[in-house]
């Protein structure tokens, strides 16, 4: 019986290791990986804030579609939150939850607080709409138009 055996390369011949970084489908995935853990946390700290003030009617407005995602395939959630993300789950079931997606161009209070929050290295939770976009919220509860130009 025979076996072949395949050769290895001369020491001097022999190939570098490749990182992850050189893969660009393995690197898109774990940042898609990355930005759905952190949309969803998001989400998780809003519904526990909702749960601490014991709030009873609550909507959320959201420009991903990886949370939506999120509420409707639950097993999907990272491992690492997924007992926090469960509770919620349970609890906005016992209240007023309404959750609704909205295109980030189609809101510009969204689009500034997403700016903001891309350049944040912290939480922060406001009690009112912060100063950078009062105007814009005004102009969204009064259903004004806005448009965009580039």
């Amino acid at each position: 019986m025979a076996y072949l055996q395949k050769e290895k390369p001369p020491e001097h011949k022999q190939q570098p290791q490749k990182t992850y970084q050189q893969y660009p489908s393995y690197q898109s995935a774990l940042h898609l990986r990355l930005i759905k853990q952190y949309q969803t946390m998001v989400v998780v700290l809003a519904i526990e804030r909702a749960i601490f003030y014991n709030w009873k009617h609550f909507w959320l407005e959201t420009d991903s579609t990886l949370v939506l995602h999120a509420f409707s395939h639950p097993k999907s959630v990272h491992w690492s939150i997924y007992n926090r993300w469960m509770n919620c789950i349970n609890h906005i079931n016992h209240i007023n939850f309404r959750i609704s997606h909205i295109y980030r161009e189609g809101n510009v209070c969204v689009a500034k607080l997403a700016s903001f929050g891309a350049q944040s290295s912290g939480y922060t939770w406001w009690d009112s709409p912060p100063s950078f976009v009062v105007q814009q919220f005004l102009k969204y509860r009064q259903e004004l138009p806005f448009y965009r130009f580039s």
